[in-house]
């Protein structure tokens, strides 16, 4: 099941907190992320940002209006 809006907010909170301290590791109850260096932090950041986006957006609707002209 695809995480909530809130879900990826907090995951992107967590990260953006991880990236402030410094700290490359971080445990939440049975689960654990460790990242070797803050690159792989901010892929992580960038790939949470990518999912909210797609989340947030709204589908584009379109709307055609067809319009015919009878020549006498």
């Amino acid at each position: 099941m695809p995480a909530s809006l809130e879900q990826l907010q907090a995951r992107l909170d967590a990260l953006y907190e991880l990236q402030a301290t410094g700290i490359k590791s971080s445990s939440s109850g049975d689960k654990r992320a460790e990242f070797r260096d803050m690159d792989e932090l901010r892929a992580a950041i960038a790939a949470v940002k990518a999912q909210l986006s797609t989340r947030q957006s709204t589908p584009t609707r379109r709307s055609y209006r067809i319009i015919a002209c009878k020549d006498l």
